[in-house]
């Protein structure tokens, strides 16, 4: 499966799981590991209304 963000394959999760990720509200398809981190949740939060500095903030304590 390839990445509908990045063009990158898609690989398998330490879950096992080898769908990726919802890549709405980017794009349609499905999204890798880190287009999900980087991207997506960030404009996830976005169109939810957080600011900038709320949407930085959960960013620093997912990836934590």
């Amino acid at each position: 499966m390839i990445c509908s963000i990045c063009s990158n394959e898609i690989g398998t999760d330490e879950n096992g799981w080898s769908g990726g990720h919802n890549a709405k509200p980017v794009t349609n398809g499905r999204c890798c590991e880190p287009c999900n981190r980087e991207i997506v949740f960030p404009a996830e939060l976005k169109q939810a209304g957080y600011s900038q500095l709320e949407i930085l903030e959960a960013i620093s304590k997912k990836e934590a």
